[in-house]
This record gives C-alpha cells, sequence and structure tokens, in this order.
C-alpha cells in the first residue's frame, strides 16, 4: 500500500506542477515571441515532463530506492556500459531497419540535403531512453518486486511440477535463478 500511495502522490504532484508551471512559461514564451503558433497542451507536457525529473528523487526516497542498487543499476561500470552500448546499438539499428523497410515500401521518401536537425532527435531519445530505462525498469519493477515476485511464482509452479512427476530440470534453474534476484 506504501508504493501505490507514493506512486499516486508522484503522479498527482507530476500533474500539479505541470500545470502551475505551463500557464507561466507559456505567458514568457508568448511574450518572447517563441512557440507562438504552439497550444498549451504543447506548454503543459513540457512542464510536466520537467516536474516528472524533479518529483523522481523524492520519490524514490520514498520507496527506499535512494542508490544505484535500489534502481537495479548494480553492474560493475565496465559491464553496464558494454550491456549499455550493446543495448544503444541493438536499438538504432532496429530503428534503422524500421526506417529503411518504410522508404523502401514507400511510405517515406528519403531527402538527400544536408540537414542540421538530425541533432535534436538524436540527444531527445539518448535522454529519453535513459530516463525510461530507468524509471520504468528498476523503479517501477523494483517497487512492485515484479522480478522477485515473478521469480517466486515460477519456482513455486516449478515445484508443483516436480511434485507431479515432471521433469523440469532446466526450468527450475532458471526460476531459482530469476528468484535470487
Amino acid at each position: 500500500m506504501k508504493t501505490f500511495r507514493a506512486l499516486a502522490i508522484y503522479a498527482m504532484a507530476v500533474v500539479a506542477l505541470g500545470l502551475v508551471m505551463s500557464l507561466p512559461v507559456q505567458a514568457v514564451c508568448l511574450h518572447l515571441g517563441w512557440f507562438a503558433d504552439k497550444p498549451w497542451l504543447k506548454f503543459f507536457s513540457r512542464c510536466a515532463t520537467v516536474a516528472a525529473l524533479v518529483c523522481l528523487w523524492p520519490l524514490l526516497r520514498a520507496l527506499g530506492m535512494a542508490s544505484w542498487q535500489g534502481i537495479g543499476l548494480q553492474s560493475p561500470p565496465a559491464l553496464a556500459l558494454a550491456r549499455g552500448a550493446a543495448g544503444w546499438v541493438a536499438a538504432f539499428a532496429g530503428t534503422m531497419l524500421l526506417g529503411w523497410t518504410a522508404v523502401l515500401a514507400g511510405n517515406r521518401v528519403w531527402d538527400t540535403s544536408p540537414s542540421h536537425d538530425f541533432i535534436k532527435p538524436l540527444a531527445v531519445g539518448c535522454v529519453v531512453g535513459i530516463i525510461e530505462e530507468v524509471f520504468f525498469r528498476g523503479l517501477l519493477f523494483g517497487a512492485f518486486g515484479v522480478v522477485r515476485s515473478l521469480g517466486k511464482r515460477i519456482l513455486a509452479a516449478h515445484q508443483r511440477n516436480a511434485s507431479a512427476g515432471v521433469n523440469a530440470r532446466m526450468f527450475g534453474c532458471v526460476a531459482r535463478q530469476i528468484a535470487a534476484v
């Protein structure tokens, strides 16, 4: 119940801070002539994202996850860097494959003109990817104990199968590995 309460307060704080910040930010931007054609919802969305990042540390502390190990980042730095690089390369390759498929199917047109508009989407993609991985995988899975409870459920199912005479040695090894996490 503590986990649900903390996440509910976090969600309400993000929405409230996004609402409180969006109107002044929109007013300042309109006064300066920036983003004059953008609707209020665009400002609210960006302000809510900032609020989500600002409120993340208090949420982690409330859930008792205020360390790197608490959010699931406990690998040695070299291994974590290698896994991160491999994941980034795999995601980049998948995105390129989808983009190329869209070009070959005729849904998109390959633009060969020189453009400097690739830096912003690349930076946003990298930063958002890291934030989402830490938030969703580390915080939510850790807060609700998804991996540990899943491992316990698999182990219990294996024990039921083993007592019924089903030979599932490999299944049991995998379940014990997950339960040990």
